[in-house]
C-alpha cells in the first residue's frame, strides 16, 4: 500500500522514489499541493508495456516473447481507468498531498496475459532477467476510500479492445 516504505532494488523504482522525494520536497518550500499516482502496468493506445509488446508480436505473427516462467504476476490498468482516475483527484480537494497507487488490484500472470492475446501455442520462454520482479500487485484501498474510485475496465475486454483495435490498423497499412 502507500505507506509501504519502498526500498527499490531496481534503478528503475529508485527514480521513481526519486521523483516522488522531490515532489514533496518542492512542495514544502513553495507551499503547493501535489498528488503523487503511482501507476502499475497501464495499457491502452499507444502504451509500449507488455500487452503492447504481447500484441504487437501476435499480429507480427511472431512467437511471444516470455521472460522467465510466465508465473510472475502483475496489476494491469486499462488507460481509461487511469484518466478518470486522475480526473476525479483534480475535482476533489481530498487529494491534496496524497500519494495514490493506480492499478487494478487484480493479479494476472504473465503466461495469462499471454493466453487472453491469443490462445494458440504461439509463445517461447527465455530466460528470466535477473531484476523482474515476481509480483507487483497495487492496494487501492486509499484511493477508493478518498477519490470514490474504481477500475472499470477488465483485462479481458481491455486487451479485446487492443487486439481489435491493432488488427484494424495492419489492415489499412496493407
Amino acid at each position: 500500500n502507500e505507506n509501504y516504505i519502498p526500498g527499490p532494488k531496481h534503478f528503475y523504482g529508485y527514480t521513481k522514489l526519486v521523483g516522488e522525494e522531490m515532489i514533496k520536497h518542492y512542495s514544502r518550500i513553495h507551499n503547493f499541493n501535489y498528488t503523487i499516482f503511482r501507476f502499475f502496468n497501464i495499457y491502452g493506445n499507444n502504451s509500449n508495456a507488455v500487452v503492447a509488446k504481447f500484441i504487437a508480436q501476435k499480429l507480427q505473427k511472431k512467437k511471444i516473447t516470455i521472460y522467465g516462467t510466465g508465473k510472475q504476476k502483475r496489476d494491469f490498468l486499462h488507460i481509461d481507468d487511469l484518466s478518470r482516475a486522475i480526473l476525479k483527484s483534480i475535482k476533489i480537494k481530498k487529494s491534496n498531498n496524497q500519494t495514490y497507487n493506480l492499478g487494478s488490484s487484480k493479479p494476472t500472470s504473465i503466461i495469462d496475459l499471454k493466453n487472453i492475446i491469443s490462445k494458440s501455442n504461439d509463445h517461447i520462454f527465455l530466460e528470466r532477467r535477473s531484476d523482474d520482479i515476481e509480483i507487483s500487485i497495487s492496494n487501492i484501498g486509499k484511493i477508493k476510500r478518498h477519490l470514490k474510485w474504481k477500475p472499470i475496465v477488465d483485462i479481458k475486454k481491455g486487451v479485446f479492445d487492443k487486439v481489435n483495435k491493432g488488427k484494424k490498423k495492419l489492415l489499412k497499412f496493407r
